[in-house]
């Protein structure tokens, strides 16, 4: 999985391009001559990888949802009806 993302996705070759140079500016070693992990561990390829994967958008988590205006008062509608649904159960015909 971290050879294909960093070395053979073909959806981020621009940021994989860019990625490398640096890595071989830094470190006189082409894509060819380091596995994922050596990469990782590399303290001089550190800002390479990390301007890569926030460039990548890998590993992000979803935007938080936004409320609407009314998901407060509709909340708690659902939770008066809820309550007079139980309501209603609990009692027993006839008293």
């Amino acid at each position: 999985m971290r050879d294909h993302l960093f070395k053979h996705c073909s959806r981020w070759k621009d940021q994989q391009t860019q990625l490398w140079a640096r890595v071989k500016k830094e470190t006189k070693k082409g894509k060819r001559k380091w596995r994922v992990r050596d990469l990782l561990a590399d303290e001089r390829c550190s800002p390479a990888v990390l301007d890569f994967l926030r460039t990548t958008y890998v590993g992000r988590a979803a935007p938080p949802v936004e409320k609407n205006w009314d998901s407060d008062e509709e909340e708690e509608e659902r939770a008066v009806v809820a309550v007079g649904v139980m309501g209603e159960e609990e009692e027993e015909p006839g008293g």
